[in-house]
């Protein structure tokens, strides 16, 4: 399992190299406040949107104004050999 807020991209890419194969299984929503983030540390969600910015992090607004990321359920199998 993964979450969209860790670099999903990077994450598919490393995969991808790692196994012969990889699928996404289920994708489910997390919902999250700005103070839920703030909470475990100040910053913490002006971090998360410079990650956004860049294209690190992927995760959206509600229309109730907090915010979503994605639980990324994944199956890699099939090792490939270093």
């Amino acid at each position: 399992m993964a979450i969209s807020l860790a670099n999903p991209s990077a994450l598919w890419n490393r995969l991808h190299e790692r196994f012969t194969e990889v699928k996404l299984l289920r994708e489910t929503e997390r919902p999250f406040t700005v103070e839920e983030y703030e909470a475990l540390q100040e910053g913490l969600f002006e971090y998360l949107l410079a990650l956004r910015a860049s294209g690190h992090s992927e995760f959206a607004e509600t229309k109730s104004g907090g915010y979503v990321f994605r639980n990324l359920f994944i199956c890699a199998t099939g090792p490939r050999k270093p």
